[in-house]
Parts: C-alpha cells; structure tokens; sequence
C-alpha cells in the first residue's frame, strides 16, 4: 500500500506543479522561462514545499513545451501560453486533474490509517481476551450443588448452616398470618 501512497503523490504533484505553470505563465505573459522557473518554484503550494524539487519544476516545464501548452516566443527565451493551454486552463482539465489526484492521495492515506487502527484494536482485543480467560480459571469457582445439599422443605429460620447451595430458612409470612385476604 505504500507504493499506492506514493504513486498517488506523485500524480498529484505533477498536475498540480502543471497547473501552477500555467496560471503563473498566463497572469505574467512574456517573460523570461528563468523568471518563470523560478516564480513557480519559489510560489508552489504549501503541501508541495517540502515534497517537490526544482527537478519536477523543470520536468514539468518540458512536459508541457512537449505536448504545446507552452511555446517559446522567439525573442530571448520568453514564454506564452499556446491556444491550447489557454483552452486548458478555461475548462479546468489540468486544474480536475490535480483536484482528482490529490483526493485519490488523501482517500489512500485515510485507508492506510484505518488499516492501522483496525490492528491496532485487533490486538487490543485478543489482549483483553486472553487477560480475560487467564483471570477467569486463576478465580476459585463453587462447586455446583448436590442433590443432597439442595434443601425441599420450609422450616423454622435457621442461619447456622448458610451456604450458595442453601437458601435460608424462614417460615412464609402469609402462611403465618391469622387473617385471610
């Protein structure tokens, strides 16, 4: 499940360092690709800063000079956006992308931390039943009652023999009483 994790990051940080690229491309047209290098570098995403390198910045500059998001203007290394990468950027395909890649990261990591905690409780319960059993044949029991202990007839009280097999003895009350309701 790790590599999951991993390969999910991943994806999300390609689209999303795409995304970045592109909107810093279009809100600054014209400039420089070492102004561009470094503007998208120095503004990425807070959940990108420690997990993103000039590395992937770059790869990604190169991704999108491919496929003709980017161009190159003609004069001293200035950069625009093509028609297709102003396209991409009003219907959001790179922007659902990132969005989609990120929740897949975040879903992924919220299972691996569910797995975690269902062994965590797994364990915690066969603890407490082991604890459990070991506590309930360390007590003393008492011996079921024989048929002889058991006692059948009602007699005077008489608390001198008091045990779980035997009730005490009282005499009923209402059959004692004078007066029948």
């Amino acid at each position: 499940m790790n590599n999951n994790v991993k390969d999910a990051l991943r994806n999300y940080k390609r689209y999303k360092i795409r995304v970045h690229i592109l909107e810093v491309i279009a809100m600054f047209p014209n400039k420089e690709d070492s102004y561009y290098r470094n503007l998208a570098g120095m503004s990425i995403d807070k959940t990108l800063m420690w997990k993103a390198t000039i590395v992937d910045v770059d790869l990604e500059f190169q991704y999108l000079i491919t496929i003709g998001y980017i161009k190159y203007t003609g004069k001293d290394f200035c950069m625009a956006l093509t028609e297709i990468g102003i396209q991409a950027l009003r219907d959001c395909t790179i922007q659902n992308l990132a969005l989609a890649a990120y929740n897949n990261y975040l879903d992924l990591k919220l299972k691996r931390l569910t797995v975690t905690i269902s062994m965590i409780a797994i364990v915690i319960s066969s603890i407490s039943l082991t604890i459990g059993c070991l506590k309930s044949s360390e007590t003393r029991q008492i011996p079921p009652c024989k048929a002889s202990d058991r006692q059948t007839s009602v007699i005077e009280k008489d608390t001198s023999c008091v045990s779980p097999c035997k009730p005490p003895q009282t005499k009923s009350y209402w059959n004692s009483y004078p007066y029948r309701l």
